[in-house]
């Protein structure tokens, strides 16, 4: 029997979309509303959900299939915020189960750009409810209960599941589950805005007063080639400062690995049939190393780059995720 073609590191066409504060770009993407395709070489134009189907565990690896089964658990987007996004909320995996058989929506923000007027609102500046929530749900009413965070080119900011959020005049990459569960409570009083949700979300907002902590930039050791940034079930997220070639042995993460780059280029190498074979990311870009690669190496193109590493490493099964499969099996 033949050995099957060989993976390899997977660009994608992102697929963007217009809204009234700019423009959202699907990098990489299997949700309803996004199926991202692939962009170069002998899998060419076929969509992520079409590669989960057809090569599962040789996409994800052994694990991420027992927890996931065929739907990709991570998704890349590019926001470009020239305006200001909606108030939005997103559930966790156990309420997305149950209301919506779908995922849950945490996220992590990375600054790429940061305008004059950037600003992030980010949960309640004190404890609250849902009464006086629905009671302030206009622009005058709303912004007062809301933490008002100035974001800067370079910084992280984790949203948990339960926390408001929007954002105004930044440019953002955005690493989540893939989840199109994004709840709008305000679109801050546009005529022209999608309608409401908040009926919907009333009992998913953590009303409490977000920690003080939560509104900081996620810590960054500047130091060292990798800053743990998030570490949670639902993906871990590393900051990889690439400025010397660096060559990565994928055994230790028993997942695939996805690559973001938050700032100046890089090159993902690696061997095929005797060759080297690259693939160019550049800032705002973003790339599917497939969990049957062994190794490759990830070279600096220009000086301070910056990538972001997700994949997963989940501690137990969640019978909230793929629920077919029993739990000494996903171990």
């Amino acid at each position: 029997m033949e050995n099957p073609k060989p993976l390899y590191p997977l660009s994608f066409n992102d697929i963007p979309s217009s809204t009234v504060w700019g423009t959202e770009r699907a990098l990489i993407a299997d949700t309803a509303l996004a199926a991202t395709p692939v962009q170069e070489g002998w899998l060419a134009d076929n969509s992520l959900p079409d590669l989960m189907e057809t090569y599962l565990e040789r996409i994800v690896g052994d694990k991420v299939l027992s927890w996931y089964g065929r739907q990709f658990p991570l998704s890349v987007k590019k926001l470009e915020v020239s305006g200001r996004t909606a108030l939005t909320v997103c559930p966790d995996d156990e309420t997305a189960a149950q209301r919506y058989d779908a995922l849950g929506n945490a996220k992590c923000w990375v600054v790429l750009e940061a305008g004059e007027n950037a600003c992030l609102w980010l949960g309640f500046k004190k404890d609250t409810d849902a009464g006086e929530l629905w009671l302030k749900n206009n622009e005058n009413g709303l912004a007062p209960l809301l933490n008002k965070v100035t974001p800067h080119k370079g910084e992280a900011y984790l949203i948990a599941p339960g926390t408001v959020h929007a954002a105004q005049d930044v440019t953002l990459l955005e690493i989540s589950e893939a989840s199109d569960l994004n709840l709008l409570i305000s679109d801050w009083g546009r005529r022209n805005g999608q309608p409401t949700m908040l009926e919907e979300a009333l009992d998913l907002i953590d009303y409490r007063k977000l920690p003080v902590e939560a509104l900081r930039p996620i810590p960054v050791k500047e130091d060292g080639v990798v800053a743990h940034l998030v570490s949670r079930d639902e993906f871990l997220l590393n900051r990889l400062a690439v400025n010397d070639p660096l060559h990565i042995y994928t055994e230790q993460y028993e997942s695939f690995i996805i690559y973001a780059c938050a700032q100046g280029e890089v090159s993902v190498q690696w061997h095929e049939g005797g060759q080297t074979c690259n693939a160019i990311l550049k800032t705002g870009q973003a790339l599917l190393i497939p969990a049957e690669m062994e190794d490759f190496f990830l070279v600096p193109r220009e000086k301070g780059s910056v990538l972001l590493e997700a994949y997963l490493q989940r501690e137990e099964h969640d019978a909230y995720i793929n629920p077919d499969v029993p739990a000494e099996i996903a171990q």
